[in-house]
């Protein structure tokens, strides 16, 4: 079972800062796979296994979970856009469960 929530808040400007910086680390990290992804249909033990120490080195200050659910938001991308996956919107996705 999966739920989604999403909150409304009010954010001072150091939140909407923080969630700004949030937003653009996890837009690099789907640009940088999606272009992975195209170019030899990685899977996401594939994208963790490439990807995950860069990340980290990169954005330490970033949840696991955040990064990890980059590779499934990547993976999901190039099955339902298969010729050309694009990141246009982005939902930053903190699953509970660490998988």
């Amino acid at each position: 079972m999966a739920k989604t929530v999403v909150l409304e808040c009010y954010a001072n400007r150091f939140a909407r800062r923080a969630l700004r910086e949030i937003e653009g680390a996890y837009r690099e990290m789907l640009v940088e796979m999606v272009k992975y992804v195209v170019k030899y249909r990685a899977s996401q033990e594939t994208l963790h296994s490439i990807f995950y120490g860069k990340f980290r080195e990169r954005f330490p200050w970033l949840p696991t979970r955040v990064i990890k659910g980059a590779y499934r938001d990547v993976v999901r991308r190039a099955k339902a856009y298969r010729d050309r996956p694009e990141v246009r919107r982005v939902a930053i996705t903190y699953s509970d469960s660490q998988g």
